[in-house]
């Protein structure tokens, strides 16, 4: 499966992708009051692999064979496993301010890594503008930080990491996958991902925590499930990859800052007012994603 190789195709996708990303953390903090941390990464992660599968062959989609398989179970280890573990369980240690700044530092470890592996030639005004998102999404989250103490603080700190780089190291293998190959079909590939990492996750879930930590029966418990199985989990990485594979991996990534934005025009709508400094660090994450994103013949290249 393919879609047509548009420029504006592309950031359409990364929009839905960020869209469904940012209005997770509603619902994950409702789920989180019934599940234990890395229950709740299984459980958004192995249904979703269920549903991409069953999408396969309807959306006439393949899975991966050979060597792509593998590196679909290693980049759904790294993207899935990992990152829904660290960011899941980083929250509860260190605070979800400190995990949204760590964890959407994917972009600049996907611009280093980008550069010496990939060879993508980055822009001035490309590193300037990651610079500028980076700082606004710390300006947004600053009167939450803090969230931890102590050794929680610091091992929180660490999976928050953790998540950030795992993710990065998977967009680069895709990219360089998509590179090799055109015409690799993102929905087989993400649905194998999802079920390497969901099913690392849910094996990790019951060996640390069983079923005794779950409240099985709560509305509180399914109901935000189903959002973050079918459109954060599922609908998400597809839009996600499916833009990667016409962006480069630092702008794909860079779209990542914009997350944070989504978050907070959520909790407008909840009730909650921003404040001055949100807002400010609102305008600078969008203006980053902005200047990191300008078209090459726009910007001088290193």
């Amino acid at each position: 499966m393919s879609w047509p190789d548009r420029r504006p195709a592309a950031y359409g996708f990364l929009a839905a992708s960020i869209f469904l990303w940012g209005t997770s953390y509603w619902p994950t903090e409702i789920a989180g009051r019934h599940v234990s941390s890395v229950m709740l990464a299984a459980l958004r992660s192995l249904p979703a692999a269920v549903v991409l599968l069953a999408a396969v062959p309807l959306l006439h989609a393949r899975l991966p064979r050979g060597r792509t398989a593998v590196w679909s179970g290693v980049t759904g280890l790294l993207m899935v496993g990992v990152f829904f573990f660290g960011l899941t369980e980083g929250t509860v240690r260190a605070g979800g301010g400190n995990a949204s700044v760590l964890a959407n530092s994917s972009p600049f470890v996907v611009l280093v890594l980008g550069r010496v592996f990939l060879a993508e030639r980055i822009s001035w005004a490309g590193v300037g503008g990651l610079a500028l998102g980076f700082g606004g999404v710390v300006m947004m989250v600053s009167s939450q930080l803090g969230g931890g103490h102590g050794s929680d603080l610091a091992l929180g700190f660490a999976l928050d990491i953790a998540a950030a780089v795992a993710w990065a190291i998977g967009t680069l293998i895709i990219k360089r996958l998509v590179a090799r190959d055109p015409a690799l079909d993102l929905v087989g590939f993400t649905a194998g991902q999802y079920v390497a990492g969901g099913i690392a996750l849910m094996i990790a879930a019951l060996a640390v925590d069983g079923t005794g930590g779950t409240d099985w029966g709560s509305g509180g418990t399914w109901g935000p499930l189903v959002y973050l199985i079918l459109g954060n989990s599922a609908a998400g990485s597809i839009f996600y990859f499916a833009a990667l594979k016409r962006l480069s991996a630092t702008h794909a990534a860079a779209g990542l800052f914009l997350v944070p934005v989504v978050a907070v025009i959520v909790d407008v709508a909840r009730g909650r007012t921003p404040t001055a400094l949100v807002l400010a660090g609102m305008a600078l994450t969008i203006a980053g994603v902005a200047l990191a994103n300008l078209p090459p013949t726009a910007t001088r290249r290193t």
